[in-house]
Parts: structure tokens; sequence; C-alpha cells
């Protein structure tokens, strides 16, 4: 049962990481059109590269840890 909690916790924290990743790339995205001035534009596209990384870190990690799942599970 713990097993289960511990992959429930696991798959909420990824799924929060991706939303606000995909939430955090919409609103720079939609300031991008807003702002005026190359500094703005400058660090809304870094902003926005953040966001991206951020979104296929979340994903490579639960990548990874279905994999370490799924290794746990052919052991067992």
């Amino acid at each position: 049962m713990k097993r289960l909690e511990s992959g429930v916790s696991t798959l909420i924290f990824f799924i929060y990481s991706i939303l606000g990743s995909i939430a955090g790339v919409i609103m720079s995205i939609l300031a991008l059109l807003t702002t005026k001035g190359t500094v703005g534009h400058i660090i809304l596209v870094i902003s926005i590269l953040g966001g991206i990384a951020g979104l296929a870190f979340a994903l490579n990690s639960m990548k990874k840890e279905r994999n370490f799942i799924m290794s746990l599970r052919q052991v067992a």
C-alpha cells in the first residue's frame, strides 16, 4: 500500500510540474505579445525557454520513474 501511495504522490507531483510549466510558457507567450522594448522581450524569451526546460525535465523524470517502477515489477 505504501508503494501505491508513493506512486500516486509522485504522479501528482509530475502532473503539477508539467501543468505549471505549460501555464508558465503560455503566460509568457501572452505577455510577450503585450510587452514593449527589447529588454522585456529578452527576459520573456528566457522565461519561455526556462518553462520549456522545466517541462522537458519533468517529462524526463516521469519517464525515468516509470522505467524504475517497471524494473521493480520485473524483479518482484
